[in-house]
C-alpha cells in the first residue's frame, strides 16, 4: 500500500476533510418493544433530550437480516406499535434513531467535502453508540420491559469525492482503481455494485455491499459516491461482545476502500 494510503487510512479516523459524508451504525435488538404508545416514547425522548433536542417521527423501516442477498420484505408487527423516531442534535451532525426493533446513531457531515468538519472516527462512534445504547438499556428496565439482546448489525459509510479539484476536473479512473475508460468518453451516468463476504470460508459471518455511482454534493455540485454498506448475524452476543464483530465489519470496509481508491485521492484528502 503507498505511503499516502497508509497516511489516509491511519488518520481518516479524525482528519478535518475525510470525504465521509455520513456514517450510521444500527444493531437491531430482540425481544421486539411492541405496544409502545406515545406515553412511552415521549417518556423514552426525554432520556435522550439534553443531547438530543429535536424529535421527528419516521416512516417504519424494514425488517434487518443478515442474509447474503437480502430480500425486501415488510415486516409484520401489530397496528399500535409506534413509528420510527428520530432524536437529533441541534444541528443535526448526530441523530438517534429508535424502532421498536433496532437502534442507530448517525454522523453527518455539516461542511462540504474538502472543507473542515471532523469526522469522530470509527472508534469514537462506536463508543458512543454503546452509550446511548445502555441509556435505552436502563429505560427498558425501568419500564419493566423485558431486556434486549443484539440480533443484527449494520454499519454504513457514505463517501463523496469531489468532481472537480483545485479546479481540475477528475476522471472516473482517477477516483477508482477497479475503473478503466480507455476512450476517455464523457458519462453522463455510472453505477457499479458489488458485495463481499466478511469471511470467505464463513459465509453466514455477514457481507458488505459496495455501490460507487455519480451523486450530487450538499453545496449542489457534481460529485462520485462510494458507499460501503455491511450487515453481520450478532446471534444474540452479549452487549459488550458485539464489539469484535462491528468491528470486523469496519476492518472489512476499511479494507474494501483502501483497495477501490486511487492513490491520488489518499494524497488529495491527507495533504
Amino acid at each position: 500500500m503507498p505511503r499516502a494510503m497508509h497516511h489516509f487510512m491511519d488518520s481518516i479516523r479524525q482528519i478535518e476533510n475525510a470525504p465521509v459524508a455520513q456514517m450510521v451504525l444500527t444493531i437491531s435488538f430482540a425481544p421486539v418493544l411492541s405496544g409502545l404508545t406515545m406515553v412511552d416514547i415521549v417518556d423514552l425522548f426525554g432520556q435522550y433530550r439534553d443531547r438530543y433536542p429535536f424529535f421527528q417521527h419516521l416512516p417504519i423501516a424494514q425488517a434487518m437480516t443478515a442474509s447474503e442477498l437480502p430480500v425486501a420484505t415488510i415486516a409484520s408487527h401489530g397496528s399500535t406499535d409506534m413509528p420510527r423516531v428520530m432524536f437529533g442534535a441541534k444541528d443535526l451532525q448526530y441523530s438517534i434513531y429508535f424502532q421498536f426493533d433496532r437502534l442507530s446513531l448517525s454522523w453527518v457531515r455539516q461542511a462540504p467535502i474538502g472543507s473542515p468538519d471532523t469526522y469522530p472516527g470509527f472508534q469514537s462512534m462506536l463508543a458512543k453508540f454503546l452509550s446511548e445504547i445502555e441509556t435505552l438499556r436502563a429505560w427498558v428496565k425501568v419500564r419493566k420491559l423485558p431486556d434486549i439482546a443484539p440480533q443484527v448489525a449494520e454499519l454504513a459509510y457514505m463517501n463523496v469525492f469531489a468532481v472537480e479539484v483545485d479546479g481540475v476536473k477528475r476522471r472516473l479512473s482517477d477516483r477508482f482503481t477497479f475503473f478503466n475508460n480507455p476512450r476517455g468518453a464523457p458519462m453522463s451516468s455510472f453505477v457499479c455494485a458489488w458485495t463481499e463476504r466478511l469471511d470467505d470460508e464463513n459465509p453466514s459471518e455477514g457481507y458488505v455491499n459496495a455501490t460507487a455511482q455519480f451523486r450530487m454534493l450538499n453545496d449542489g455540485l457534481p460529485g462520485i459516491g462510494f458507499e460501503l454498506l455491511s450487515l453481520a448475524d450478532l446471534n444474540n452476543l452479549a452487549w459488550q461482545d458485539s464489539n469484535p464483530k462491528v468491528t470486523q465489519m469496519h476492518d472489512k470496509i476499511e479494507q474494501i476502500f483502501s483497495g477501490s481508491i486511487h492513490p491520488d485521492v489518499f494524497r488529495e484528502y491527507a495533504r
